[in-house]
């Protein structure tokens, strides 16, 4: 196979994948922003029975949650990575091809944009669970102390 059509296959590809990370994203940050505030919502409503549970259980959800919404904001870091370097392969081949006047920098940093706001705001969520963790903590540790009085 001649190199240029194997470039073009390798390109082509490249696209596809740029495809299957849009979509996914989507669909990534839909489904984590439902459940993380599904989470977050249904143990500050049922705070009262959180404060029921036993030392190190409560501790263990705490911080279980705490990695879950760090995870999933390194989730979105590495998909910005994995995009930034797909980039860079297609600006390669672009110009192994001779079309150096072809630049698709528009579409790809737009979907970077797009993942890092997604990103940020499962950073947002994870300061606000960092701040309702802090709360629930306090209270916690006053009505435990509260009860052995």
């Amino acid at each position: 196979m001649e190199q240029s059509k194997y470039l073009e296959i390798m390109l082509t590809q490249k696209f596809h994948f740029l495809e299957v990370v849009a979509n996914t994203s989507m669909t990534w940050w839909v489904s984590s922003v439902v459940f993380c505030s599904t989470v977050i919502g249904i143990i500050w409503l049922y705070k009262s029975d959180v404060f029921k549970l036993p030392s190190r259980l409560f501790s263990f959800l705490g911080i279980t949650l705490h990695l879950f919404f760090l995870s999933v904001v390194i989730y979105g870091l590495l998909v910005i990575y994995r995009v930034i370097k797909i980039e860079e392969d297609i600006n390669r081949i672009i110009n192994l091809l001779g079309f150096a006047e072809l630049k698709f920098n528009q579409d790809i940093i737009s979907l970077k944009c797009s993942i890092l706001m997604g990103t940020t705001s499962f950073f947002l969520i994870w300061i606000l669970w960092f701040g309702i963790s802090r709360y629930l903590k306090r209270n916690y540790n006053s009505q435990s102390t509260a009860s052995k009085t």
